[in-house]
């Protein structure tokens, strides 16, 4: 993510539009969708692809009121960044 995520729904033709930009402009951070709050997480990446620049918050987007909020949690070190991320989920 550069500082521009795409989110579904909107007028535009291909049922896409531009999402707000991140509070934070990141690179190599993860993202994942939380279906139990209907949330889009970013987690971890770096402010800049070099060494040391590992940003160490949680991002919430907010699809309902076009949101992102930096969540009150700092990640437990300087390497938050070439993370994998899901969601496992009871179904039934």
């Amino acid at each position: 993510m550069t500082g521009t995520v795409n989110v579904s729904g909107g007028c535009a033709p291909s049922g896409w539009s531009a999402g707000p930009n991140l509070p934070t402009v990141l690179v190599r951070a993860v993202g994942v969708w939380f279906p139990a709050d209907s949330n889009f997480y970013s987690v971890g990446g770096r402010t800049s692809d070099l060494a040391g620049s590992d940003f160490q918050h949680v991002l919430q987007y907010n699809p309902t009121s076009n949101t992102w909020t930096q969540r009150g949690v700092t990640l437990p070190d300087n390497f938050m960044n070439n993370m994998a991320c899901g969601v496992l989920a009871v179904s039934g």
